[in-house]
């Protein structure tokens, strides 16, 4: 049963933390380099978990199922990119990662990936551990502010930030669809391990980013 399929099962439970664990943990050399299919599958618990807050965070859920199945079509074509950091590389060498194709470069699909990992990861910490004065919605726009806005344009950040403002469901139902019926303080302890487990494999892809200059993709 995934996570999102009772009121009581929280994000952390064992489906997502185990493919985290896979990503960061892996011991073989190639699957170090991070599986493609795991990542794409780690995103859709969160587009999960993102659906059932309501419209207010389309704009995140549609933008990334659109990239899962490009990086997941890439993903069938050829072995090179059944890694994350493999499928770079191998675009950088091929001297492929800009090129203007449909769909767009691997490289340039995974990006935009990267970039939406802060935002979900800042936004469900604070949920589980911001101030309790400071709401859902101060929350998710201090998160989008941080980290999405700046690759926006000027009408996408107003609608988003609009949205953000108005649309986010109250704090305390957030965090019990995060953390479950049990015990309080083991479920945002769950919660902030899984941010952890993101936010290092956020780092390991940013690395092959740094390495070969490839974040101002367009």
């Amino acid at each position: 049963m995934g996570w999102v399929a009772a009121a009581a099962t929280a994000l952390w439970d064992a489906q997502l933390l185990a493919k985290l664990v896979f990503l960061v943990t892996e011991e073989d050399v190639a699957k170090a380099l991070l599986d493609t299919e795991q990542y794409c599958d780690v995103f859709v618990e969160f587009c999960a978990f993102l659906k059932t807050l309501g419209a207010v965070f389309g704009f995140v859920v549609s933008d990334v199922e659109t990239k899962i199945d490009i990086c997941r079509e890439y993903c069938g074509k050829n072995d090179e990119y059944k890694s994350l950091l493999g499928g770079v590389e191998y675009e950088t060498a091929q001297s492929i990662t800009n090129v203007k194709t449909k769909p767009p470069s691997y490289s340039r699909t995974l990006l935009r990936l990267l970039r939406i990992m802060p935002f979900v990861s800042q936004m469900l910490r604070g949920f589980v551990s911001d101030p309790e004065s400071d709401s859902a919605s101060k929350i998710a726009s201090a998160a989008y502010a941080n980290t999405l806005k700046k690759h926006h344009g000027w009408f996408v950040q107003k609608t988003v930030g609009a949205a953000l403002s108005m649309g986010v469901p109250e704090r305390k139902s957030l965090i019990k669809r995060l953390c479950g019926d049990g015990d309080a303080a083991e479920g945002v302890a769950g919660v902030n391990r899984v941010c952890d487990l993101f936010e290092v494999v956020e780092a390991k892809i940013t690395e092959v980013y740094d390495k070969n200059s490839l974040h101002e993709l367009p």
